[in-house]
């Protein structure tokens, strides 16, 4: 960086202090050149940017839940932008979106629960075992019912019987709607018009759907479980499935 040179009046050299024009906003860095000041980006600003994004206060939002549900009082935006943790809830944020998880809140309660901390709550073996505390928490019934409202909204809204359900769904549509838990493999693999759709998917879509539902796990939990698997066969049977 240059500096000017000017002479006093005993002819003496002195060199000029340089002139910082510029500062930034957010990380209060100081720029001589215009140019530079423009160009500069910094961890700060970049964090301010995002908040202002739907995606950055629905992190906000699940950031000030997690406090609540810690029994700690929510802080202010300012300090979620220093937060250690401002990387994990958007990243949490955007798992949320990405997977339609139904209801966040619950998902954090488990993770509390379980004594996992925000950093982990999007890996997928923790939404595997999340999903297994779901599976475990509810009655066969419960999860078929669940699944036969989540059939039967769709059949309406598309002017279909619920035996045409299947017919109108793509592999990755179904993955999507298992995943959430809007349909459950207690209905899925009692029943004979599921088995006669994978039947006719192609390999790959078969392993799409193997990988969600998971089969050898839910075919363990079918011989814990012969009373729960006697009452989903009967109601599905009933309902024509």
């Amino acid at each position: 960086m240059s500096q000017k040179l000017k002479k006093n009046s005993n002819s003496e050299v002195q060199v000029s202090s340089p002139v910082f024009n510029y500062k930034c906003g957010y990380c209060e860095k100081t720029f001589m050149s215009e140019y530079r000041y423009v160009m500069h980006t910094c961890k700060e600003k970049v964090r301010w940017e995002l908040l202002s994004t739907i995606l950055g206060q629905n992190a906000l939002k699940y950031y000030e839940c997690w406090h609540k549900m810690c029994n700690r009082v929510p802080p202010h935006a300012s300090t979620f932008l220093v937060s250690t943790y401002f990387q994990s809830f958007v990243t949490f944020a955007e798992f949320v979106k990405n997977v339609k998880l139904p209801n966040p809140s619950h998902y954090m309660r488990i993770m509390i629960e379980k004594k996992l901390q925000p950093p982990s709550w999007t890996r997928d073996d923790v939404y595997v075992m999340f999903i297994e505390t779901m599976d475990n928490a509810k009655d066969p019934i419960e999860h078929i019912t669940i699944s036969l409202s989540t059939i039967l909204n769709f059949c309406e809204k598309a002017d279909l019987t619920p035996v045409e359900f299947f017919q109108y769904l793509t592999p990755p549509e179904l993955a999507q709607l298992i995943r959430q838990r809007h349909l459950s493999p207690w209905l899925l693999l009692n029943s004979s018009l599921f088995k006669n759709y994978l039947l006719l998917c192609n390999e790959s879509d078969q392993q799409l759907l193997e990988v969600v539902i998971r089969p050898d796990f839910w075919k363990q939990k079918f011989l814990a479980n012969p009373d729960g698997v006697k009452k989903a066969k009967k109601y599905i049977k009933e309902l024509g499935f």
